[in-house]
């Protein structure tokens, strides 16, 4: 209230909802929903990553780059994320070939020519906003994922910002989210569609 801000386009002046408040009701019952039943079981403890990781280093024999986490002494360590995605990629992308450990800012290309070079090596919405510009102006459709996890620090300390990622979901400014142990469900049928959209634009 000291602001000045009203509440009409909500509730109305009679109190009762309006079809926006309605809406605004709708979704977020749904997005925590969404993040009760679907995201947090997914979001994994290191016990768990370090698992997963394991059960798929011995099972795929990878030869791509698994990266070390930035610890010293006994909690170095793998970075089991990074590593579950390198080992996903390159078990399902048909030996194309991949930068599995990327130094630089992204840059997008037409005929060998520098067309676009994103702001900054992570930053969720700046990127979706630059991409969107890039198929507005460029008509370059670039895919837009994004991999998160750890559950105490996105479950317990930042729920808030797990809402922000499902809000930026819906805006359009990422393509797809996944969480946490979804990189196993879903990620290798996502590098196979790479692998069917990359040979037929080479065609």
């Amino acid at each position: 209230d000291v602001l000045g801000l009203g509440a009409d386009h909500l509730c109305g002046t009679d109190g009762n909802p309006t079809k926006l408040g309605n809406d605004l009701h709708e979704y977020f019952k749904y997005r925590a929903h969404v993040l009760t039943t679907f995201v947090e079981p997914r979001l994994m403890d290191v016990t768990r990553a370090a698992k997963t990781f394991n059960d798929l280093r011995s099972k795929l024999n990878p030869q791509c780059s698994l990266p070390m986490n930035k610890q010293k002494g006994e909690k170095a360590a793998p970075a089991y994320l990074t590593g579950i995605v390198n080992m996903l990629i390159e078990a399902n992308c048909r030996g194309l070939p991949c930068d599995y450990d990327p130094r630089v800012l992204t840059t997008v290309t037409r005929d060998g020519t520098p067309l676009r070079t994103l702001a900054r090596r992570v930053d969720t919405l700046l990127d979706g906003l630059e991409l969107e510009e890039l198929r507005e102006h460029e008509s370059i459709d670039v895919r837009h994922l994004l991999i998160v996890d750890a559950h105490y620090t996105w479950w317990t300390c930042g729920r808030s910002y797990l809402c922000r990622l499902v809000d930026m979901l819906h805006m359009g400014y990422v393509d797809e989210i996944l969480f946490g142990y979804e990189v196993v469900e879903r990620l290798p049928s996502i590098v196979r569609d790479w692998v069917r959209l990359y040979r037929k634009r080479s065609r």
